[in-house]
């Protein structure tokens, strides 16, 4: 895992927190929702940006 899932994974454990807090009073259901759409939407960004990084990387060593 490089330093920026780890970034992701930190992020994504702060805000399912904050979220827990605001959904406190709805079914565990719910909050199992909530958190699995929060992870998932935290998995596509950390892999878009791997992505990015290494298209980023190929175009640079293709230029020179």
């Amino acid at each position: 895992m490089s330093k920026v899932h780890s970034y992701y994974l930190v992020g994504f454990v702060l805000f399912s927190a904050i979220l827990n807090t605001f959904i406190d009073s709805e079914s565990i259901g719910i909050k199992l929702l909530c958190s699995l759409l929060l992870f998932t939407t935290f998995v596509f960004a950390s892999l878009f940006h791997s992505l990015k990084a290494k298209i980023s990387k190929e175009k640079i060593s293709s230029i020179e």
